[in-house]
C-alpha cells in the first residue's frame, strides 16, 4: 500500500457520520415491519492497492451500527470498502453483514459543484457484481439484488438502498432503507 493515495471521490466520504432519521421497511413473516433507526457511519483511509501490477485501487474502510430507536438494540452491523479505480471511472462497495451475506457491488460517481453522489448495484449470480450467501440465507431469505445511491453535499451524507430478498416462501419483498447523517 503506497502513502501517496488519490481517493478521488472517496475523499468525501471521510470521516464520523450521525444520523436519526432511519427508516428500514423489511418484510415480516406477517407483512410488513417497519423500524426508525439511527447510526453512526465511520469511514477510514486504508491506502491504494496495486492488482496484478496493472490496476491501482484508491480504498476507504467503513462501519456501520445501526439500532432501533424503540429498543436501542442493533438492528444491522456492516463492515466494508468502498474503492475508486481511477483510470476506469468505476467504484465499488464489498461488504459483509453477520447474518453471512457478502456484496461486491459495483457502479459509477457522478460529481457536481455541489455534491457527489454514488451509484452502485449487485445481483445475485452476477460474475462482476455479485452476492454471496450461506446456505441458510439462500434457502431462508435469498437477497436477489442490492442497490444503492449515496449522495454527499458537505457535510451532509444521505443515503437509499434496496434489497429485493425472496422471504418466507412467498413473493419478492423490496427490503429498503434510508437515512440522511451528518459529519461529525
Amino acid at each position: 500500500m503506497s502513502s501517496k493515495v488519490e481517493l478521488g471521490p472517496l475523499n468525501q466520504l471521510l470521516g464520523i457520520w450521525k444520523g436519526k432519521g432511519g427508516k428500514d421497511i423489511a418484510p415480516d413473516p406477517d407483512g410488513i415491519e417497519e423500524n426508525a433507526y439511527y447510526e453512526t457511519l465511520e469511514f477510514k483511509v486504508v491506502g491504494d492497492v496495486d492488482n496484478a501490477e496493472e490496476q491501482t485501487l484508491a480504498i476507504v474502510q467503513y462501519e456501520q451500527y445501526i439500532r432501533r430507536v424503540t429498543n436501542d438494540e442493533v438492528l444491522h452491523h456492516q463492515l466494508g470498502y468502498w474503492t475508486w479505480d481511477a483510470e476506469t471511472q468505476v467504484v465499488s462497495n464489498s461488504f459483509t453483514i453477520p447474518r453471512r451475506v457478502a456484496v461486491i457491488a459495483g457502479g459509477t460517481v457522478e460529481q457536481t459543484s455541489v455534491d457527489t453522489s454514488f451509484s452502485v448495484a449487485a445481483e445475485n449470480g452476477n460474475q462482476n457484481w455479485g452476492i454471496i450467501e450461506a446456505e441458510f440465507m439462500r434457502k431462508k431469505a435469498s437477497t436477489k439484488t442490492f442497490n444503492q445511491t449515496l449522495k454527499v453535499q458537505g457535510n451532509i451524507l444521505s443515503y437509499q438502498q434496496t434489497m429485493l430478498i425472496d422471504i418466507y416462501g412467498k413473493n419478492q419483498f423490496e427490503h429498503t432503507d434510508e437515512n440522511t447523517l451528518s459529519r461529525v
